[in-house]
């Protein structure tokens, strides 16, 4: 071919070394469309896109399966027997708290307006109405059955914001907690007698039950608090003497059960339900957010893989990366069916593809006891070896097969602001565990941060104090002014009223500290740290043999002087504790005294008690108050030393 181009052009325009599109037009819909009519077009695609290199297999349209269950839908919590799961998530049987103090001013405000609706109802039915104002008003004012009846804490001791409320409801409302508790009597002249109002408190029981699950009274709690975690078990056997399935949960704690929540605490039973017929179907293909399945399929952008930044050692995501962009074609799925707390074995998978080829799908992999020479995904591990091979059962053939867990759990959940939130961390210098009550719940149960509730208690406590010492100087002023008072007597009143004064002026927050107290040096045991801060000091628990001796961290108290209350008659010898003012750390009778060193490290933990809410299968609405461990903030310094000397008031 001889070039009609001159030489010298040629020298600076090399423009036939390449081709390059020129648009004439503004509609590129001719160019991109991809029309099928043209099989010559689709060869060069699959060519180029290296279809061509097939691996000789079709895609498959046609999948036979068989399986079987086994259903492990019994609870066991601590040594207790199994019982049935019932209609009921299995995260609210196990989180609930049990709740041994009582209900918040609000929830008793709750519950006592709902049974004065269900008493305007009844009385409404039976057509005695004009007695309900008065019967109101007997029960509203009954110091027994009144608002507020039986606080969980004296007056003083309530925030400001509990009292006002408790103000404000008192004299307006039936006190929930009695009726809860069937104390509510009817009083002489009553439309109702004790029969029916015992009817009615059973109803807004059964009712206030339903909208948020409490624990029965004697129940055996699954939260262990020397370990921040939950125990249970699931079996398919109905009783502890019978021979089954079971799955232990030795440490449950973030708030979700899953299938990894359990370990096999024992080789899958006998019991199988096989399935009467094989599931046929078509498969589907699986579909990856970000991977284009086709070549004319844009990306969304929710998912970037080529942006992904992976280190060699991070296995995990360079091959889900390979799944989805090499192999992403390759893979389909088949629903099948299965019914929640239940184990699941496939028994049987053919396959058949375009070519009308059938073949039989085996396991993955080997179920060998060398973990190298074993792939398994979704296995429970075994409890006592966890490198051992992982729950299976046989097959007909003598073939070990692994077996997919569908525990009891609730999908979604709506779940609310921590309530309660308790830090535990670490602080090397004082070489101790802090409790740290980070949030904790008024009377009317909303949070507020510890630290301001600790000091408003400090300073209703203060209040308390300049109110008994006001009323001591009164007292002590008049005694010294009495003629018959005998002179070392007085002299006794003299020394009390100036400790009284003295006492008075420290508490008055107006008062500036004197020279002498602000100057001279003093010598203290220990300094202070915040009040809502609760030690864990190491320690070696009783333990019944030697040889299980450990050292834990065990629960103490900072103290509060009461010095100059004692000196006055207001308080005792011994200095008070500093109690705890949140549920997580409550000294009640599953109090957290022993606390494991291992359970808090470096980075901290935290533990929550929020509501959580759910609906279940049958569309049942579930509502309790659970916990949650979480990963800390870090490790914190208290500032405690001992044997600080400096000054200071």
């Amino acid at each position: 071919m001889t070039l009609e181009i001159p030489e010298d052009f040629s020298k600076h325009f090399a423009a036939w070394v390449r081709i390059e599109p020129r648009c004439r037009e503004d509609d590129f819909e001719e160019g991109v469309r991809a029309p099928i009519a043209d099989p010559l077009w689709m060869l060069a695609r699959q060519w180029q896109t290296g279809e061509s290199r097939g691996e000789d297999a079709g895609s498959p349209i046609r999948v036979s399966l068989s399986h079987s269950i086994q259903r492990v839908d019994h609870l066991t919590i601590g040594d207790g027997d199994p019982s049935p799961i019932g209609a009921v998530p299995v995260e609210a049987v196990v989180e609930q708290v049990a709740l041994e103090l009582e209900l918040d001013y609000r929830e008793r405000v709750r519950v006592g307006q709902d049974f004065e609706r269900r008493l305007r109802t009844l009385l409404e039915a039976e057509g005695t109405l004009d007695g309900l104002s008065t019967l109101l008003d007997e029960l509203r004012r009954d110091e027994r059955y009144g608002f507020p009846r039986s606080p969980r804490v004296p007056p003083h001791e309530l925030d400001q914001a509990t009292q006002r409320f408790a103000r404000f409801m008192r004299g307006r409302v039936v006190d929930g907690a009695a009726v809860l508790a069937g104390a509510v009597r009817a009083p002489s002249g009553s439309p109702l007698d004790d029969a029916a109002l015992t009817a009615l408190q059973q109803e807004v029981a059964e009712w206030y039950g339903n909208v948020c699950a409490r624990p029965t009274p004697g129940d055996r709690p699954s939260w262990q608090s020397e370990k921040l975690s939950h125990e249970f078990q699931l079996s398919s056997a109905s009783s502890v003497d019978e021979e089954g399935t079971r799955l232990v949960a030795p440490q449950y704690q973030n708030g979700t059960v899953d299938w990894y929540t359990f370990s096999a605490g024992s080789s899958a039973g006998s019991s199988w339900d096989a399935s009467p017929t094989p599931l046929v179907t078509t498969p589907t293909r699986i579909q990856v957010s970000g991977n284009s399945p086709r070549w004319w399929a844009f990306e969304d952008g929710h998912t970037d893989f080529g942006s992904m930044d992976v280190a060699k050692p991070d296995l995990g995501k360079l091959l889900l990366m390979e799944m989805a962009l090499v192999y992403g074609d390759d893979w389909f799925s088949v629903p099948l069916p299965v019914p929640l707390a239940s184990l699941v074995r496939v028994d049987d998978l053919h396959v058949q593809n375009v070519f009308g080829e059938e073949t039989k799908v085996r396991p993955v992999g080997p179920m060998d006891a060398d973990p190298a020479g074993r792939f398994e995904l979704f296995t429970i591990s075994n409890a006592e070896s966890p490198l051992a091979p992982g729950l299976a059962a046989e097959s007909d053939t003598g073939e070990r097969v692994p077996l997919l867990l569908i525990p009891p759990t609730s999908g979604f959940r709506q779940e609310s602001q921590p309530l309660e939130e308790v830090r535990f961390l670490r602080d090397e210098n004082a070489n101790m565990v802090w409790g740290v009550e980070h949030l904790v719940p008024n009377g009317l149960g909303r949070p507020v941060r510890g630290f301001d509730a600790q000091l408003e208690r400090t300073r209703r406590q203060a209040e308390r104090e300049r109110a008994g010492l006001e009323e001591l100087v009164r007292t002590l002023r008049e005694q010294v002014e009495d003629p018959a008072l005998p002179v070392e007597e007085r002299h006794l009143r003299r020394a009390a009223l100036r400790l009284a004064m003295a006492r008075l002026e420290e508490l008055d927050p107006h008062v500036a500290p004197t020279p002498s107290q602000s100057e001279t040096p003093r010598y203290r045991l220990a300094t202070t740290v915040p009040a809502n801060w609760i030690p864990f000091i190491p320690d070696r628990p009783p333990q019944p043999h030697a040889a299980q001796a450990r050292v834990e961290l065990r629960r103490a108290q900072m103290l509060r002087p009461t010095d100059h209350a004692r000196m006055v008659g207001l308080g005792t010898a011994e200095p008070e504790p500093i109690s705890a003012m949140s549920r997580l750390l409550a000294m009640h009778e599953d109090a957290l005294l022993w606390l494991r060193e291992e359970v808090v490290p470096r980075a901290g933990v935290r533990v929550q008690l929020t509501k959580q809410r759910t609906r279940w299968t049958d569309g049942s609405t579930h509502v309790w108050l659970g916990r949650k461990v979480l990963t800390g903030r870090g490790e914190g310094a208290s500032g405690l030393r001992f044997d600080a000397v400096g000054g200071g008031h």
